[in-house]
């Protein structure tokens, strides 16, 4: 065994969630994600990225949009311009889901034609993905050439990252996430052609709950958002699908030109040549030519 892999019974720990290892599955971190946006420090925290996301929307055009998140019961995409708008779900949705039409699909398998969404918006769902990797190259493929892609995270460098980190042990599966930098997106992004065009963050307070604490830092909050501190909580990161455009170049044929190989002739010359170069030359150097004796 090699010493940089980890022994199993490591890989077991809940706190353990690099690169996919420790993670909750789906049925456990979808209801205990809806769950815990339901709290107060959830509910800012969503309403701080529903202003957001408007704003991004509001920017955007286009026939269809998607959307991916780890909330079913959510709607992300009201204030859009775009008529068609659906939402893909890794669960089953539940009865009280009164917005827009829903489908059952996994992230890592997008059952999409290749290039038909104008925008895609995934949701946190890159966090509770085993194969975040796999979750982006669906995007990509499904996204029109110059298609956006919006992808809402949380940021690991902030208050509420260092809060999950020591949270992270415990059994609780909306802590136990594997939290995506904007560094580390954008690499990936990069290699499947797609450019980040714009980041904002928000959430600059610790995820405490209670209504007083959170209150007491609302000024705190609002001057580094305004700012646009690196350290916001989450963040919106909005990326354009980049495709080169191929120009064809029309070969030049000169006239005359033998084709070599397929033992063609000289292309036919036009009257016009014809005639100028059967006619004498010219004398230019006197006004009558000298007589030959």
């Amino acid at each position: 065994m090699s010493y940089l892999t980890p022994p199993e019974r490591f890989k077991r720990l809940p706190g353990l969630t690099h690169w996919g290892r420790g993670l909750p599955p789906l049925s456990e971190a979808v209801p205990a994600m809806e769950a815990w946006f339901r709290t107060p420090v959830g509910q800012e925290i969503l309403s701080r990225e529903l202003q957001q996301v408007d704003e991004v929307l509001q920017c955007l055009f286009g026939y269809h949009l998607c959307q991916l998140s780890v909330c079913r019961n959510l709607e992300l995409t009201a204030t859009s311009r775009i008529l068609h708008r659906f939402s893909l779900n890794p669960l089953s949705p539940t009865g009280d889901q009164d917005h827009g039409p829903a489908a059952l699909a996994l992230p890592e398998q997008l059952p999409l034609p290749a290039e038909s969404t104008d925008v895609v918006l995934l949701h946190h769902i890159l966090e509770f993905s085993n194969r975040p990797h796999q979750v982006l190259r669906e995007a990509a493929r499904v996204l029109m050439p110059r298609g956006h892609l919006v992808i809402v995270g949380f940021n690991p460098w902030s208050l509420l990252g260092a809060w999950k980190a020591l949270a992270t042990w415990s059994r609780e599966p909306h802590w136990r996430y594997q939290a995506l930098s904007v560094r580390r997106l954008t690499d990936w992004l990069r290699l499947l052609d797609i450019e980040a065009s714009s980041l904002s963050r928000g959430f600059y307070r610790p995820p405490v709950q209670g209504l007083r604490a959170l209150s007491m830092l609302q000024t705190w909050d609002s001057w580094c958002e305004r700012w646009q501190w690196q350290g916001g909580g989450f963040y919106v990161l909005v990326a354009r699908k980049e495709v080169t455009p191929l120009t064809p170049i029309r070969p030049l044929w000169a006239a005359g030109e033998v084709l070599q190989g397929l033992g063609a002739g000289s292309l036919p010359k036009s009257n016009k040549v014809a005639r100028r170069q059967a006619a004498p030359p010219r004398n230019r150097g006197y006004k009558n030519p000298p007589s030959q004796s």
